[in-house]
């Protein structure tokens, strides 16, 4: 992505970078609630209904069961790994951007 963009001042690649992060972060934040905040909200959910959960017949149960553990399997890998993709490529472009100030620093150390 940062050869796309080349060509473009050094104010717009920096603010593409900094869009990119954002993305990668708001993924990896939505993956994090999803994993922890979810079965917080059933478990208290199930608190407040004193016990009782809604009748749901067993094959449709057992579909919904199916269809979570399809979304687990493809949706978490995919949007971790778009996350840290994402995140990367920002780090590739704030490096080339900066280039020259991380070798100052270097050379002060």
């Amino acid at each position: 992505m940062a050869k796309n963009i080349s060509g473009r001042c050094v104010k717009s690649r920096e603010k593409w970078a900094d869009s990119l992060m954002s993305a990668g972060t708001t993924i990896h934040t939505t993956v994090i609630i999803t994993i922890f905040v979810s079965p917080l909200t059933a478990l208290v959910g199930v608190f407040f209904s004193q016990g009782k959960l809604p009748a749901l017949s067993e094959p449709l149960l057992n579909k919904f069961l199916f269809y979570v553990q399809i979304w687990t399997v493809l949706f978490f890998p995919i949007a971790i790994f778009l996350g840290i993709r994402l995140k990367n490529n920002a780090m590739d472009i704030y490096d080339d951007l900066f280039e020259k100030e991380m070798s100052k620093d270097i050379k002060s150390e």
